[in-house]
């Protein structure tokens, strides 16, 4: 069997900015969408945000990962 490995977004990032994560995510883009939509793999995987390194946090960009977080979950 195959393990699939999660797609790690933002490590390393010290400081969360809606700038910041717009940056990470565009670096990240073509491992889970397609044409603006979510593709089959970041359906089969998971996403792994990474925020062990995060120091200061902008409220807009925490309101933005969230909003990520429902869209691919759902709301739990």
């Amino acid at each position: 069997m195959v393990k699939k490995l999660p797609i790690h977004l933002l490590k390393g990032l010290i400081k969360l900015t809606p700038e910041q994560l717009e940056k990470h995510l565009k670096e990240q883009e073509e491992k889970f969408f397609d044409l603006g939509k979510w593709n089959s793999e970041s359906h089969s995987s998971v996403i792994f945000i990474d925020l062990s390194q995060i120091r200061w946090v902008n409220i807009s960009a925490a309101t933005i990962l969230l909003i990520i977080q429902l869209i691919f979950y759902g709301n739990p």
